[in-house]
């Protein structure tokens, strides 16, 4: 409660309010329009189709989703030249896990990235049982796939990032996705990535996928990085204000929200 009052008594994100009343104003007319949607580096302001695709989310739900592949191809058609056909996922679901109630398997649009997307890249995971199942698929000599630091802190995943995607890269080649999921303190790890430090350059991906707490809604700003990364009931990671705050500081701009 405490944590929600603070929360709540700070600053609104009145860019992600604002946003949001606007699409509440204009009702079901999303079918019809083409939007352009700001996107980082020499695509910007490349226009982002709203075709969905049926997807299993984490909760075991029926949902509609624009995946990061589609999204990806539409900058790649914008401005090809830009494109380092690279990618970076740090704690990927597993795409054979089941989940109740009709113990539906969880959507896989990770390996999709790699096989039909032709990207290379990374693959970071704190659990040899999730990443068995892409092992399996992915069999492309150019991505790597590691278990990972199982601290789990922002410097550990910034620094088993660049351990491996570095030598995969040219000197100052950008990242094409940037995927955190099963990360709770998924803001400051972002943070962290793309601003740099002493040791690591910033990295500066076209398209950044980054999991949020869906319990707290805008324009509530809220994150909290637990010790021993425990997820307490409603008081874990970033809510969707924090997260969109954050990227926006750093040129992004918020396509889309989904449970996938």
């Amino acid at each position: 409660v405490e944590l929600y009052a603070r929360a709540s008594a700070q600053r609104a994100d009145g860019g992600t309010y604002v946003l949001a009343q606007t699409r509440a104003r204009q009702g079901n007319t999303s079918s019809s329009h083409d939007g352009s949607r700001r996107v980082h580096g020499d695509a910007a302001y490349a226009k982002v189709d709203n075709v969905v695709v049926p997807n299993i989310d984490r909760y075991g739900c029926d949902s509609k989703f624009l995946t990061p592949k589609r999204v990806l191809d539409r900058i790649a058609r914008s401005s090809p030249t830009s494109m380092s056909r690279l990618a970076v996922h740090v704690n990927p679901f597993s795409p054979s896990r089941t989940l109740p109630p009709d113990n539906k398997a969880v959507s896989d649009h990770v390996s999709e990235i790699y096989i039909e997307g032709g990207k290379g890249g990374v693959i970071l995971s704190n659990s040899a049982a999730d990443l068995q199942p892409y092992r399996g698929v992915i069999l492309s000599e150019n991505v790597t796939m590691v278990l990972s630091d199982k601290s789990g802190t922002p410097p550990a995943t910034q620094r088993m990032v660049h351990k491996y995607l570095d030598p995969l890269r040219a000197s100052n080649q950008s990242l094409d996705l940037l995927r955190l999921d099963n990360v709770t303190c998924s803001c400051d790890v972002m943070s962290m990535i793309l601003t740099g430090s002493e040791l690591y350059p910033p990295l500066v991906p076209k398209l950044v996928v980054l999991q949020v707490n869906p319990s707290i809604p805008p324009p509530v700003r809220v994150n909290t990085c637990p010790s021993g990364f425990d997820r307490f009931e409603g008081a874990w990671g970033c809510s969707l204000a924090e997260a969109t705050a954050l990227m926006e500081r750093h040129g992004y701009s918020l396509v889309q929200l989904n449970y996938a």
